[in-house]
């Protein structure tokens, strides 16, 4: 204990940076595991020459440095789902907005027309949020089903690829030409079964051919796949199921290595899979000589020519698609 005291004291008696050395010598020397922060080994200039380091393509970050930088990604990816911040409506969001509508557009609705009394209202006012808490409790398997999805799938996208921010798919685009005059003529409640067949039509088509609806942008419907053989099959599906629905879809196709984040894709390729839709006329299916070169005997094309594509500086070679098998 003396000599506890005897320490204590002749650290008291140092400076700031001395006392700071002291403690930690003290505390680091005495546990069971021996240790020292490594910043003492460190002077102002060598400090600044270790952050330089760390900025060279060489440098090889720690175990802990690389579990810090996965969590502040994974943390980062999070916040889109969590956080608006003024962006667009984010998937808790949405997936809130979507049960709080069909409350209101479909038993509220029922219950004002009848005129129902204050405790039957209530009473269906508690049912749903109870609804809404088992809802909530329920995405935890849904989640833990798409997790392993994901995993299966990112596992086949990055093969090969040049860069582990990129995945190599096939990205479509399907677009209803016309679909803007036939809504212009619905009333609310044919408008939202209108749009609702739409959205579960385009799903079970994707989602049945082994692709991925990514998102509707509209009236355009946009998906990936991890094959083009796959990716021809679903955009020629998807065309067929919309023909005799009052609308003229037509669609766009290409294959290669895209940027994916937050659940979308984004570059070149992307935007070029936009302007073939863009390019065909309705009941045509563009796409590139990527698509051509990977479909196979999956599918048969017929050259299209080459054309001039909004944000392309060069004429983009461009294949139809007769057939898919």
């Amino acid at each position: 204990m003396k000599t506890a005291l005897g320490d204590i004291e002749i650290v008291s008696r140092l400076g700031a940076d001395e006392r700071t050395l002291a403690f930690d010598v003290l505390d680091g020397l005495t546990r069971p595991f021996k240790e020292l922060p490594p910043k003492h080994f460190y002077d102002a200039r060598g400090c600044e020459l270790f952050d330089r380091i760390t900025e060279l393509p060489e440098y090889y970050p720690t175990r802990a440095e690389r579990a810090r930088q996965t969590r502040h990604r994974m943390l980062d990816s999070a916040r889109t789902l969590f956080v608006t911040d003024g962006y667009p409506a984010t998937t808790m969001e949405r997936i809130a907005e979507a049960a709080v509508a069909v409350y209101v557009q479909g038993p509220e609705e029922q219950l004002r027309r009848r005129h129902a009394s204050a405790a039957e209202c209530a009473r269906a006012n508690m049912l749903a949020t109870e609804l809404a808490l088992d809802l909530g409790v329920g995405l935890a398997p849904v989640f833990r089903h798409h997790m392993r999805q994901t995993v299966a799938r990112q596992r086949v996208i990055q093969e090969g690829v040049s860069r582990r921010e990129l995945a190599r798919l096939a990205i479509g685009f399907v677009d209803l030409v016309g679909s803007t005059t036939l809504q212009a003529g619905l009333d609310p409640r044919a408008l939202a079964e209108q749009v609702r067949r739409f959205e579960s039509r385009a799903f079970d088509v994707i989602v049945g051919g082994g692709g991925r609806l990514v998102k509707f942008i509209g009236d355009e419907i946009m998906f990936a796949a991890v094959d083009p053989a796959a990716g021809v099959r679903i955009v020629a599906d998807l065309v067929a199921a919309f023909s005799d629905d009052g609308t003229q879809p037509r669609g766009g196709l290409v294959f290669g290595e895209v940027l994916f984040r937050h659940g979308d894709y984004y570059g070149p390729m992307v935007n070029l899979a936009a302007r073939l839709v863009d390019a065909a006329i309705p009941g045509e299916t563009l796409v590139d000589g990527s698509v051509v070169a990977q479909a196979g005997e999956d599918a048969t094309f017929e050259p299209a020519g080459r054309r001039m594509l909004k944000g392309f500086d060069e004429p983009v070679a461009v294949w139809s698609l007769v057939t898919a098998r």
